[in-house]
């Protein structure tokens, strides 16, 4: 079972090390440098350091929270985090591998530290200030300026971070698109979706909350991006990579009914990813993960699972009577290559994106590669 980021963070601090322990245990400042050089230590920040091991083997959202929590030890608890930062106390997939470190120029619009070429670091960390303060003057801290509502921020862990509506807002804003859309997705499936019932009421809230965030900044850096994100966000989508997917569907013209109940061989119900009645196809996106890891094969083999997959596919396209399109991550790295991959089974695509959310969204995913 996944661990919760409460047990992330407590697990991480018990192996993040200061430089007085490493003192203590007999390093001196150049048998640090050694080991820094030999990336048998990382530095997190000024004092604060991780063992090079456990750092290689951290995926990019722990390596976050121990950038986190050596901040936080490094003093100023009044901190308010935000953006990357703030999407990872709440559990957001701002680091999935599907999407970060992939999708560079999808940015809908730029910071500095982006400029710098180092926005994948998971040592730099974000928070807001209000305008006029003080710059950090602390290496790997990226502090933003804006004002802050009485409900624009929330306690998660013992940290002071944005809220989860305020930190969407600021994703679409600064990171690549594909990002925020992946983090919004998982945000609405996460508060308004129960086994496929969406509260459809709270979900229109949500949006409208948005795009009024969006009229206030109009103008402002961004703010289209705000805007598509709360037309296209969708608590039906159950990944990163159905986010992704149905992302590049659209911009190929395509506008997909998500997870479609079908009937099943055994009698129940199946759910395929997209159904693309118009195009005359079905499609579904898979990962590696799903044939490989043994959590997810539940004691099968990774060939039982391949072909149960196979005769689900096929089952589901004699029920449908449309075609079958199968893709994974790399697939959707831009939207040629994931046309490519449609092309291949067939199945015509658009250099316009769909219309399906108004000219402004279609002309916005028009100019995301």
């Amino acid at each position: 079972m996944e661990a919760t980021t409460a047990q992330r963070i407590e697990r991480i601090s018990c192996e993040i090390v200061s430089a007085q322990g490493l003192a203590r245990e007999g390093f001196s400042h150049r048998g640090v440098s050694a080991a820094l050089a030999a990336g048998e230590l990382v530095r997190l920040r000024k004092g604060w350091y991780l063992r090079g091991a456990a750092w290689q083997e951290a995926r990019g959202e722990d390596r976050h929270l121990a950038a986190l929590i050596a901040a936080r030890r490094s003093g100023d608890p009044m901190r308010v985090y935000s953006h990357r930062s703030a999407a990872t106390l709440l559990g957001l997939p701002v680091w999935s591998r599907w999407v970060a470190g992939g999708q560079a120029g999808t940015r809908s619009g730029e910071s500095d530290d982006r400029r710098s070429g180092r926005a994948n670091d998971p040592r730099i960390i974000h928070t807001i200030a209000e305008p006029g303060a003080s710059s950090s003057g602390v290496v790997n801290h990226v502090r933003h300026r804006a004002v802050l509502g009485m409900d624009e921020t929330v306690m998660r862990d013992g940290f002071t971070c944005t809220s989860p509506e305020r930190t969407l807002y600021d994703l679409a804003r600064v990171e690549p698109f594909p990002i925020a859309l992946a983090c919004a997705d998982h945000w609405l499936n996460r508060e308004f979706s129960d086994r496929r019932l969406i509260d459809r009421t709270a979900w229109g809230t949500w949006r409208t909350r948005m795009l009024e965030r969006a009229h206030l900044a109009r103008g402002g850096r961004g703010v289209r991006a705000v805007r598509a994100l709360a037309r296209l966000a969708n608590p039906l989508s159950e990944s990163v990579l159905e986010s992704v997917s149905r992302l590049r569907l659209l911009q190929s013209g395509i506008d997909p009914e998500l997870q479609v109940a079908v009937p099943s061989e055994d009698g129940r119900t199946a759910y395929v990813d997209f159904l693309c009645r118009e195009h005359g196809f079905f499609g579904e996106c898979d990962g590696k993960v799903k044939y490989f890891e043994a959590e997810l094969l539940g004691g099968r083999s990774a060939e039982e699972v391949f072909w149960a997959e196979k005769r689900r596919h096929d089952w589901v396209s004699g029920v449908t009577g449309l075609i079958g399109a199968r893709w994974d991550a790399g697939d959707t790295r831009s939207r040629a290559r994931f046309q490519s991959r449609l092309t291949a089974f067939g199945i015509r695509v658009s250099e316009r994106a769909s219309k399906a959310y108004g000219a402004e969204t279609a002309a916005f995913l028009e100019r995301l590669p």
